[in-house]
């Protein structure tokens, strides 16, 4: 029997351009990235270094949401394990 191999979701940080997070409410949101190269093969390692900052940079340019750059900017990225909601995102 083969091990248990777990889910890793990236998500992306997407702000508006000339936003201030630590001021302006809602300035950024968080994103599930969806990249047929990631899944099922991603790692924890892959998702937090170049992969997944690549895959996160890619959603963003690729996106009629976020694509415009003088709208919004990647702020960020991060992974976690599971098919749930990002932990910052709702209230524990």
């Amino acid at each position: 029997m083969g091990a248990l191999k777990l889910f890793i979701i990236l998500f992306a940080t997407v702000c508006l351009a000339g936003a201030d997070p630590q001021v302006t409410k809602n300035a950024c949101v968080k994103e599930a990235v969806v990249d047929q190269n990631l899944a099922p093969e991603m790692t924890m390692s892959s998702c937090m270094g170049i992969e997944g900052l690549e895959s996160a940079r890619k959603f963003v340019e690729e996106s009629p949401l976020y694509r415009d750059e003088k709208k919004w900017k990647l702020s960020g990225w991060s992974c976690q394990f599971g098919n749930k909601p990002h932990p910052k995102d709702h209230d524990a």
